[in-house]
């Protein structure tokens, strides 16, 4: 039986832009974010949980 490694990146968005934000998601192909904030809200409006989503969702990435 043969297992399949599984890499889990861990990113914070930091001052990043959004399209800064999407471009290093994307170089790391990443295709599943988990948001693991208590509350799933930043003073940068796009990282707030609900707007978050909806990004990912455009760009073919999954949130939870």
């Amino acid at each position: 039986m043969k297992s399949e490694s599984i890499t889990v990146y861990s990113i914070g968005h930091g001052r990043h832009s959004w399209a800064d934000f999407l471009a290093l998601l994307q170089q790391h192909e990443i295709k599943f974010l988990c948001d693991v904030r208590n509350f799933a809200r930043s003073r940068w409006v796009q990282f707030n949980g609900a707007i978050l989503s909806e990004n990912l969702r455009e760009n073919g990435i999954g949130y939870e």
